[in-house]
């Protein structure tokens, strides 16, 4: 129940923080072209991803998945889209798939799953929810490889995981 109430609390105090950032951006805009601005930032952010992401990252990622027994994906707020679409898309070709829930008790249980050679793809969008460190330290223990996915600067990040695929979203002067 504490670990419940915790994230409870954490998603109602960054909604109002997401809703700012869509004011500003909005305001910014002003009367332009609100579509125009959209693709345009859009484009942007996806050429720094050749700045950012590296390719022999994305393809020890992908041996990773591909050599896994089972895949484990925990993201919490905004990035439990993501992970639900990874789901989606890697069952669809055949691919075992757990979600690993961000309770303490139900994580525990799905950590114990974990075998040799799985892989853990974890998102961590604006902060790095309290439990990653553990889940990477345990993804050790059985040998599995923990891929996170992060629009964080990787030096924020002191807890290693494998692999990180890391890169902002929008420009540096801008909130995201």
């Amino acid at each position: 129940y504490r670990e419940l109430r915790a994230s409870l609390q954490q998603e109602l105090l960054d909604a109002p923080e997401a809703a700012e950032r869509m004011r500003q951006r909005i305001r910014r805009i002003g009367h332009g072209s609100v579509l125009r601005t959209f693709v345009e930032a859009e484009i942007g952010s996806l050429q720094r991803l050749l700045e950012n992401v590296h390719d022999g990252d994305i393809r020890r990622a992908a041996r990773a998945i591909a050599r896994a027994a089972e895949v484990f994906l925990f993201a919490v707020g905004h990035a439990g889209a993501l992970a639900l679409l990874l789901e989606s898309r890697l069952g669809r070709v055949g691919f075992r798939t757990r979600i690993v829930k961000p309770v303490a008790r139900d994580l525990a249980a799905d950590l114990l799953l974990a075998r040799k050679g799985d892989a853990f793809v974890l998102f961590a969008l604006n902060a790095v929810h309290p439990l990653l460190p553990r889940i990477v330290s345990h993804a050790r223990s059985p040998q599995a490889t923990s891929i996170l996915i992060t629009d964080l600067p990787a030096p924020v990040l002191r807890f290693g995981p494998d692999i990180v695929l890391s890169a902002t979203r929008g420009p540096e002067d801008q909130p995201r």
